[in-house]
């Protein structure tokens, strides 16, 4: 399972992409920035507003194993509201 170093909020010094809605963090854009270690290896997980509401929802429902990926999460989106366009919706963010 990935350590969590450290998880707080930032800004875009460049365009990323979130890890749960695949939606693009426009540079000086606030989201929110993981940092894990799993395996020995260090890695950045970014996401936008509307992918850390979604995380925040659905994390503790699925947390099991190796971790839970942003593809779980948005899974369990679209499983749970049809879409994730219709689960943004809900959450505060259009697609």
């Amino acid at each position: 399972m990935p350590e969590l170093l450290r998880d707080g909020w930032v800004k875009a010094k460049k365009e990323y992409r979130c890890q749960v809605t695949s939606q693009v963090i426009q540079v000086g854009e606030s989201h929110r920035r993981q940092v894990c270690v799993y395996e020995g290896q260090c890695y950045n997980f970014r996401m936008s507003a509307a992918g850390s509401r979604l995380w925040n929802r659905y994390y503790s429902d699925l947390e099991e194993g190796d971790g839970v990926s942003g593809d779980a999460v948005r899974e369990a989106a679209v499983e749970e509201f049809g879409s994730l366009e219709a689960a943004l919706k809900v959450w505060g963010q259009s697609a």
